[in-house]
């Protein structure tokens, strides 16, 4: 095969085997590790978002009460539960709480139930009815309207089978600020009774209390106060440990179911009418006027589509009652639409809501009109304008 000659190169001396040269380096090129090319531009990696760790959940958290009857529950229980306590401490929230559901009225100022009213509380798995009464506040009374809710909230101990006491814990978890008179009273009284039913205490709004650790030397002092079945703090407003104070109520219940599966309170609508007519007349009303009304009941015809109510207040000055109504009837206006929302929402219905003001002379002091007053909660009364 013949091959093309390739012309020779002609030496320079440099290139002399005799004189050899060292060479100087020259640039490197990068070159392709199997094509023996260059290599091309990488592109810049862009850095990639990560999404943050989610924290670990908080271990489980232990049941802050003291006995442990509720874990050992397996048959049907129920039975009759009186809440009791001084006035504004929590127990109509705490009721509403266990219910799930809007029942009794709540609000700020004390002393805001005036009858003893009973809602039905139901856990399925198993079966526990817990027929809870909310009582008016325990306090010493100075009028014939106070003996009366304090007579009714004791009379309330003789039928139950439990008896929970709501006690707020204080911000320094003090034991002075747990207990008043009126409480130490009341357990005295139970210590004296033969047939004592048990006592569990609710140490309400924790949620206020500052420093956590003087919980349990709280705890300790209160073990000396009386031998209660258990003490569970708790939350009525948030809800912290309402479930486990039920169970520990419901553990200490008779064996069998003693309501109706439907039942949730024995109290008909009216009453809840007159109710919420009070709540929002306390709502919107100062000093004394709040203390000194009560709602009368005087007609209430429900239809299918709308629930028709007048309902007459009671107060005891003629000076209230131009506060109840107002400048130019503006208060009065305000107290109707406020109640009448509450009812359409309760009712499940449209409510239509006319309202009248009555006085009566100083009727706080005289024991017969408050006798038939407070008959008159259930709104089988009528007032006459």
């Amino acid at each position: 095969m013949l091959r093309a000659a390739m012309p020779k190169p002609s030496r320079s001396p440099a290139h002399s085997r005799s004189a050899p040269t060292a060479k100087k380096p020259g640039p490197r090129v990068a070159r392709g590790r199997h094509t023996g090319k260059p290599d091309k531009a990488r592109p810049e990696k862009k850095p990639v978002a990560r999404e943050p760790r989610k924290p670990a959940p908080p271990p489980p958290r232990p049941r802050p009460t003291r006995g442990d009857a509720s874990l050992e529950r397996t048959k049907p229980q129920s039975g009759r539960c009186a809440i009791v306590g001084r006035p504004n401490v929590g127990k109509s929230t705490l009721l509403n709480m266990m219910l799930g559901q809007k029942l009794a009225i709540a609000t700020s100022k004390p002393q805001t139930t005036r009858t003893s009213l009973l809602g039905v509380c139901v856990r399925r798995t198993p079966p526990l009815q817990i027929a809870f009464v909310d009582t008016p506040g325990l306090h010493r009374p100075a009028s014939a309207l106070g003996r009366a809710l304090v007579e009714s909230a004791q009379g309330e101990l003789e039928h139950c089978d439990v008896v929970l006491l709501v006690a707020p814990i204080g911000k320094n978890a003090e034991l002075s600020e747990v207990f008043g008179p009126s409480e130490r009273e009341m357990l005295e009284r139970l210590k004296r009774s033969k047939d004592a039913q048990p006592v569990i205490l609710a140490l309400n709004k924790v949620d206020q209390l500052k420093h956590k650790h003087l919980m349990l030397p709280l705890l300790e002092q209160l073990s000396k106060v009386y031998p209660f079945a258990a003490v569970v703090p708790i939350s009525a407003l948030k809800g912290t440990n309402v479930e486990e104070l039920i169970l520990e109520v419901g553990s200490r219940l008779p064996e069998g179911l003693a309501y109706d599966t439907e039942l949730l309170t024995d109290k008909p609508e009216k009453f809840f009418a007159a109710e919420l007519v009070r709540e929002a007349l306390i709502r919107n009303t100062r000093q004394e006027v709040p203390y000194a009304t009560a709602v009368v009941i005087d007609s209430f015809e429900d239809d299918v589509k709308v629930t028709r109510v007048t309902a007459t207040i009671v107060v005891e000055k003629d000076s209230h009652k131009g506060i109840v109504i107002g400048r130019g009837g503006q208060m009065l206006k305000l107290i109707g639409t406020e109640a009448r929302l509450e009812m359409e929402q309760m009712f499940e219905r449209k409510v239509f809501l006319e309202l009248w003001v009555k006085v009566l002379e100083d009727w706080t002091d005289d024991a017969q009109r408050v006798r038939e007053l407070l008959q008159a909660d259930a709104g089988a009364a009528s007032a006459e304008r």
